[in-house]
């Protein structure tokens, strides 16, 4: 078994869009999440982009792919902090239950 953590490309955030845009608003209320607040998906993936294209020391938000045996299955991301000393990092797992649900 082989887990991999390493630096998510611009070309796979939609995995993270999908994953909120995908989830049903009581799973997103558990998650803290107000659905109703949830960026577009072209807004979303536009905010993206234009922090993929900072380097990495600027960009607000630094998503990160996790890997088992080279399979997806999770993300996290982290952000600066606004005191800067300690940046905020969630991990989220792609693990579905029977309904196809996170």
């Amino acid at each position: 078994m082989s887990l991999v953590i390493r630096e998510m490309l611009c070309e796979e955030v939609d995995l993270i869009i999908d994953y909120f845009h995908g989830a049903t608003p009581d799973y997103l209320e558990t998650l803290g999440v107000d659905p109703t607040r949830l960026p577009t998906r072209s807004g979303w993936r536009e905010k993206y982009t234009t922090e993929f294209s900072k380097p990495v020391q600027e960009r607000s938000n630094v998503p990160v792919i996790w890997e088992l045996d080279g399979l997806a299955v999770g993300f996290s991301t982290s952000d600066k902090s606004s005191t800067a000393s300690t940046p905020t990092c969630t991990c989220t797992s792609w693990t579905r239950n029977a309904a196809g649900q996170p």
